[in-house]
């Protein structure tokens, strides 16, 4: 396999889509806490985001072949 192979086989994995999720918890962390818990938005905020920073690390990991 050439360099390019490899490059894009690493890529095109469960681990990209792990951490796109991760990515997008953080991202719409704000939207969710308000469905999820109204009376409670910012601390349900602040745990989303630190969930989905944890399922991006995990998916960065996946990438890089840590796990």
């Amino acid at each position: 396999m050439a360099y390019g192979e490899k490059v894009l086989s690493r890529l095109l994995s469960v681990g990209m889509l792990v951490m796109a999720v991760g990515a997008a918890l953080v991202y719409l962390s704000g939207r969710l806490a308000r469905r999820v818990a109204p009376e409670k938005q910012d601390a349900a905020n602040i745990v989303i985001k630190a969930v989905g920073c944890v399922v991006a690390l995990i998916g960065a990991l996946m990438v890089m072949g840590f796990i």
